[in-house]
């Protein structure tokens, strides 16, 4: 006499899969928390943001383990936009600092109108102008100061001769 026992774990799998595949993955703002319990971010930095734009938040996403920042503007209509990611260069995590203000700071165009923009770049050309001047003229007063031993004078006027040459010319003599 054989029983038949029916097996509810493949019928309990099915559904299970079927349920999975009727479930939506989770959205882009649900990977994104502002009160996450676990990475809170440090109180000083925040303020410090807080100081460089009102609008300006730091959110978690637990999907790839990195800080964010974000710009919630208070305007009606306006959408939030994602400023930055605070990650390292290999795209891993990294802690919260003042490199990452500092970055944002020197990013930021708004505090600044068209003319002020284009002085600071006018400036910046003539500064660059300036190095390369002042890197010319050091380049030609060293290649004076070097050649200046080996240059001799006869009947006042000056002929180069090569330090070389001269130790041939007295080797030949001799």
């Amino acid at each position: 006499m054989g029983l038949i026992v029916e097996d509810t774990s493949i019928e309990r799998a099915k559904a299970a899969r079927i349920e999975m595949l009727n479930e939506k993955p989770p959205s882009f703002r649900d990977y994104r928390r502002m009160n996450d319990t676990v990475m809170i971010p440090d109180k000083g930095f925040v303020k410090q943001l807080k100081t460089l734009n009102k609008d300006f938040e730091v959110v978690w996403d637990w999907g790839s383990s990195r800080w964010e920042i974000w710009n919630f503007p208070k305007e009606l209509g306006k959408t939030p936009y994602h400023v930055t990611t605070v990650q390292t260069k290999n795209k891993t995590y990294r802690e919260l600092g003042a490199d990452v203000l500092l970055n944002l700071q020197w990013g930021d165009t708004t505090r600044f109108s068209l003319n002020e923009l284009v002085a600071y770049f006018d400036e910046m050309d003539n500064q660059v102008r300036r190095r390369k001047a002042k890197d010319f003229e050091t380049k030609i007063s060293d290649i004076t100061r070097d050649t200046r031993g080996f240059v001799k004078v006869l009947r006042g006027r000056p002929i180069q001769t090569p330090k070389k040459k001269a130790i041939e010319r007295m080797v030949t003599n001799a």
